[in-house]
């Protein structure tokens, strides 16, 4: 075994901590219950493979933005393309209108952490919390890049949304 040892160098194991918070009036919805009531869906929704960059600045406010948000990152996710189809089959049984555009092979995006997106795809109760939220807090926080007062302020951050919420709550986090 060969040992190489680097003079002047600082290395470190870091990682970075995602957080996903839902708020949404009812965390143990299924598919089966269809589309809570007063709930308004978009006539159609265009699915279409984003830049890296408007993935990452896309506003998660919106029914159509969270189906888009998802799309683009089962697109991206190295899990096999029968996850898509399966999200494309549960958009189908709620009733919600798509149209699939080309792919293009050259997008990609990193952004949900691949523990989150599970939990998301493979639990129908967290996938209709996500798509029919009343609010959405996503963020990331890379430890090697601040201080920790400014691990103390992202905490605090996310327990201020949970505290603030007047209806079920969703924490889903993930490090890596």
């Amino acid at each position: 075994m060969k040992k190489q040892i680097r003079t002047g160098m600082f290395e470190t194991n870091s990682s970075t901590q995602h957080a996903l918070v839902i708020r949404c009036k009812n965390k143990n919805m299924s598919i089966a219950d269809g589309i809570p009531e007063g709930v308004k869906l978009p006539e159609k929704v265009k699915l279409y493979a984003m830049t890296w960059g408007d993935i990452d600045n896309i506003k998660l406010t919106t029914i159509e933005n969270r189906i888009l948000y998802l799309y683009n990152i089962l697109l991206t996710w190295d899990a096999p393309k029968h996850e898509l189809i399966s999200f494309l089959c549960k958009l189908d049984e709620l009733g919600i209108n798509y149209e699939l555009t080309p792919y293009d092979d050259d997008v990609y995006f990193d952004g949900f952490s691949d523990d989150i997106l599970e939990k998301i795809i493979h639990k129908n109760e967290n996938l209709m919390a996500f798509l029919f939220a009343d609010d959405i807090f996503y963020d990331t926080y890379a430890d090697d890049c601040g201080s920790w007062e400014q691990q103390c302020e992202w905490e605090n951050t996310i327990s201020k949304f949970i505290k603030e919420s007047k209806n079920d709550v969703i924490e889903l986090r993930d490090r890596c």
